[in-house]
């Protein structure tokens, strides 16, 4: 898994530290950005190129943090947690992207 975005958390607050490290921290817990009503924020935005036919994942600290890089690779395969046991909320999203036709 190449996860082309950091995590946003407490331990990340640099951007700096890998998947892997921030996993075994119990602190990644702790949000580093929320949305609240009562104080304005800045989303975090982030551009990446894409080419058609590409899978993202989109997925919370429970999925690359809770599960094994062999978990993660077949839930996505089989589109499901079902077989994947974890202590955390573990979710993830696949988005696909496909080529946009100009025709009338």
């Amino acid at each position: 898994m190449v996860w082309l975005s950091p995590p946003h958390c407490g331990p990340n607050w640099k951007g700096d530290l890998s998947h892997s490290f921030i996993a075994s921290s119990p602190a990644r817990k702790r949000l580093l950005n929320c949305m609240s009503y009562r104080r304005p924020h800045e989303p975090a935005l982030q551009f990446i190129n894409s080419v058609p036919d590409t899978t993202w994942v989109m997925a919370t600290d429970g999925f690359w943090a809770g599960l094994s890089a062999e978990e993660q690779r077949e839930a996505i395969a089989g589109q499901t947690l079902d077989t994947c046991s974890t202590e955390d909320d573990a979710t993830f999203m696949l988005l696909r992207t496909r080529e946009l036709s100009c025709e009338k």
